[in-house]
């Protein structure tokens, strides 16, 4: 593929023509993901054209925006209704065994020589902790060839995928929960330091007594007893395609009445769409038109692909390019609330 002379020659102009293009819709590290994963070298080589660039841009953009939001706003775990007096005994007989199991000693032992810590205490003693432990854990789900592996030789596919193409990017994470505030908080961690010792130890209390990990992280530091709720709500921001999956949880005990479980959720996806609204309804139209939309948006032009949707939908009405193409992109993002990752041919 030969470069026309107006496209971007280089790194710096790449990002700029981004930046001039999508807006804020960019972000600068998913920009640099694109650098590490070859996908801007691969535009600059002549071996993918602007569109898929910038489809992969928005592809990445999109993944870390939600784990952003999962690392700066933790799932919801506050408790909607107070404990009863049967829930505060469990919760008592809980603490009192989870006092005496050995990994919850040796951690205290190991890195609280000073004795437990005040609750207001503890956003600072992890951020001191996550510095010295050195830098975050960063997880890369890549692309291997099943023979490589087989054959033993897993570095070498590795880095053939490292070249090529990252599915999927992620840090380990800690919650933790700060004093007076209402949403559990993240901060990446190194797996093999404190923090990560940490978060296993705190997993293992939520395998015992189903205690969320900033509960079982609080309970660690402070001795701070989790509360036994008649209900918990937790809020998933999953990664990709986090608002099409995004979802609310509901854990509730046997004895909870329907009238209760259908009102604690009612609040709950109310105060959801109030921060995150949802677009507005749509027809059959407008769904079919998203999923033709995202299956052809790769190896065609839009003229095609409109010429494409009046052959499949004889009496649609037919529209100009710019029209259904707007509509296109509308539709899409009223199904997923994501950008429609356009990578055809113009």
């Amino acid at each position: 593929m030969v470069l026309m002379p107006d496209l971007p020659q280089t790194a710096e102009e790449v990002w700029e023509r981004l930046q001039a293009e999508l807006g804020s819709d960019v972000d600068k590290r998913a920009f640099e993901v694109a650098v590490e994963t070859r996908a801007v070298s691969e535009f600059i080589e002549g071996d993918s054209d602007w569109d898929e660039l910038e489809g992969r841009v928005l592809s990445i953009t999109a993944t870390l925006e939600a784990e952003k939001r999962l690392r700066s706003r933790a799932s919801e775990d506050r408790p909607p209704v107070t404990p009863d007096f049967r829930g505060a005994a469990i919760a008592e007989i809980f603490a009192t065994e989870a006092e005496g199991r050995p990994e919850v000693s040796r951690f205290r032992e190991g890195h609280l020589s000073d004795g437990l810590l005040a609750l207001d205490d503890v956003g600072t003693w992890i951020d001191m902790t996550a510095n010295a432990d050195g830098e975050p854990t960063h997880l890369a789900t890549l692309v291997m060839a099943p023979e490589d592996v087989l054959a033993g030789h897993a570095m070498t596919a590795v880095n053939r995928s490292i070249a090529g193409q990252v599915v999927s990017l992620s840090m380990d994470t800690l919650t933790f929960p700060r004093a007076g505030k209402e949403w559990a908080f993240a901060v990446p961690i190194n797996r093999n330091g404190v923090l990560g010792e940490l978060k296993r130890v705190a997993s293992r209390l939520k395998d015992r007594y189903g205690w969320s990990e900033p509960h079982g992280v609080a309970f660690v530091l402070t001795g701070a007893v989790p509360r036994h709720l008649r209900a918990r709500i937790e809020t998933s921001f999953p990664a990709p395609w986090h608002r099409a999956r995004q979802s609310i949880t509901l854990e509730v005990p046997l004895t909870t009445s329907p009238a209760t479980v259908e009102r604690l959720y009612r609040e709950a996806r109310a105060k959801q769409l109030a921060e995150d609204p949802r677009p507005r309804r749509l027809g059959e139209r407008h769904a079919r038109l998203a999923t033709f939309a995202f299956r052809h948006r790769e190896g065609f032009t839009w003229n095609e692909v409109r010429k494409r949707w009046h052959d499949a939908h004889p009496d649609d009405q037919k529209q100009e390019l710019s029209n259904f193409r707007r509509d296109c992109h509308a539709a899409f993002k009223r199904v997923t609330g994501e950008r429609l990752p356009w990578i055809g041919q113009g």
